[in-house]
């Protein structure tokens, strides 16, 4: 796991990756696995929101990325815009909350279409965090 996201999940749940990456897959209702030349890319998966009703049907999408996305930037975004379109399948809205300090990620999240809000105190440590929300476009 990259250190950011090592960063991001020890000042907002403070546990380490190998808890914060079990946690993520128990509570999810879908996670996967991406492996780029046979090393472990990313896990990413997504849970309903406590607050997701039948007329608003909440996500929260999870990433924990490794190095070798660095080396597969173009495959890595395709994918991940591919993931959030099936996301936008069953959701109505995905919101997350990152990491101030995860410049990367909030880049990423902003290019991909998420609304990035003002950062807040969150977490175990306190650190500023940015809640992050993409909505289903509506046809």
């Amino acid at each position: 796991m990259r250190t950011a996201d090592i960063a991001e999940v020890l000042a907002l749940k403070g546990i380490g990756p190998e808890r914060a990456l079990v946690d993520s897959i128990v509570l999810s209702r879908e996670s996967w696995t991406a492996w780029f030349d046979g090393e472990v890319a990313c896990m990413f998966g997504i849970r309903d929101h406590p607050l997701s009703t039948v007329a608003l049907r909440i996500g929260i999408p999870w990433l924990l990325t490794g190095v070798v996305i660095e080396r597969y930037p173009v495959a890595f975004v395709r994918g991940s815009r591919a993931v959030l379109a099936h996301f936008l399948e069953s959701y109505d809205l995905l919101v997350q909350e990152v990491d101030g300090r995860y410049c990367r990620a909030l880049r990423w999240l902003e290019r991909a279409g998420f609304a990035v809000y003002p950062a807040r105190p969150l977490g175990v440590e306190g650190r500023p965090f940015h809640q992050v929300a993409l909505h289903k476009e509506v046809s």
